[in-house]
């Protein structure tokens, strides 16, 4: 069935379903336990820039509050607190970054059976669960920025038709708590579906989100550390994200979406290293964070990490790794990515 879009009652009754798919998210076990996850693996991956861990950042009182939609449609405070009355939302057109965090899983893939200065070649993959180690300090738990969100973006890609569907509107909850977490402010959060509706991208810009103005088709190259939120997106998209930032630059991106880990379980080897090879040559190199599905509906969070790229492990690469970058390519009429009608590499 084709998206049409929906007149102004269904309109306001969208937006009424967005305040309280927040509430409800924001109130449960599931985010919870996210927000824990992700601060302390934020905390961890970018302790050497800028991260502030001298002092805890009380999140139920600065960070974690729900934006709703008491005040009129036009509303231009967004959660950041930054009032953007003279300002228009922001396009976009390079871009940047999204993404989540939740359980204490990590992934150490990598059995080498041959490791030279020209190729890897992996054997086995091994997935063992470990504890994240929290950060202590004087004050407590550490928290996330000298200057929350000043230099972190968010990046989203595949959230889906939020007006209509429920599984995409709690999706579009959780970035938003995300959003409201980190303080990113709304120039610097990014958004993209191929199949948003005009009235689901008016409502993402009044909730203050850039909208990225084309098919980027997930080759969008980071210019600092970004989060990227990528909901159950094909595999195509994570290869094309890797191909794009292909290099010691890894270490700046937090991919939160589906498991790398499981991908490369669950599909034969030779499949698996030819349909999308940036992923499988990353996979030793990557720290996988399970989300655990906690949350009342199991078809939502299913399937998720939070994938980091950490400088022990991406620094001892040697430089001849890098330089095999060819272009991905893929069918046209392949199911798990909207190919771009121009050419945007």
């Amino acid at each position: 069935m084709d998206v049409v879009d929906i007149d102004s009652d269904s309109r306001n009754a969208v937006i009424r379903r967005i305040t309280e798919t927040r509430e409800t998210l924001a109130a449960s076990e599931f985010y919870s336990s996210f927000r824990e996850l992700y601060k302390r693996v934020l905390s961890t991956v970018w302790k050497h820039d800028g991260v502030n861990t001298d002092r805890q950042i009380d999140y139920e009182e600065h960070g974690a509050a729900i934006t709703t939609f008491d005040k009129p449609i036009d509303l231009k405070t967004c959660c950041c607190g930054v009032n953007h009355a003279q300002t228009e939302p922001a396009t976009d057109i390079h871009g940047k970054t999204a993404g989540e965090i939740t359980h204490s899983v990590t992934c150490h893939h990598g059995v080498y059976n041959h490791v030279d200065h020209r190729h890897y070649e992996t054997s086995t993959f091994a997935c063992e669960k470990v504890d994240m180690p929290r950060i202590h300090s004087a004050a407590g738990t550490c928290g996330i920025h000298d200057r929350p969100g000043s230099n972190t973006e968010l990046a989203c890609y595949g959230l889906g038709n939020f007006a209509s569907c429920v599984i995409a509107r709690y999706q579009l909850a959780l970035l938003c708590c995300l959003r409201d977490d980190l303080k990113i402010p709304g120039s610097k959060c990014f958004v993209y579906d191929p199949r948003f509706t005009t009235v689901e991208k008016d409502i993402l810009q009044e909730l203050q989100f850039t909208l990225i103005q084309h098919n980027e088709e997930g080759k969008r190259q980071v210019c600092g550390r970004t989060v990227f939120y990528m909901p159950h997106c094909g595999k195509p998209l994570y290869n094309n994200l890797l191909w794009a930032n292909w290099g010691p630059g890894l270490t700046d991106m937090v991919v939160v979406g589906n498991s790398f880990c499981n991908m490369n379980e669950n599909l034969p080897s030779r499949i698996f290293i030819e349909q999308v090879p940036y992923i499988s040559r990353i996979l030793p190199f990557t720290e996988e964070h399970q989300i655990e599905n906690s949350f009342m509906y199991d078809d939502i969070f299913n399937d998720s990490s939070v994938h980091t790229f950490p400088q022990d492990k991406i620094g001892n690469i040697p430089q001849k790794f890098w330089q095999e970058r060819p272009v991905p390519r893929y069918p046209e009429d392949d199911i798990e990515i909207i190919l771009s009608k121009h050419d945007n590499i």
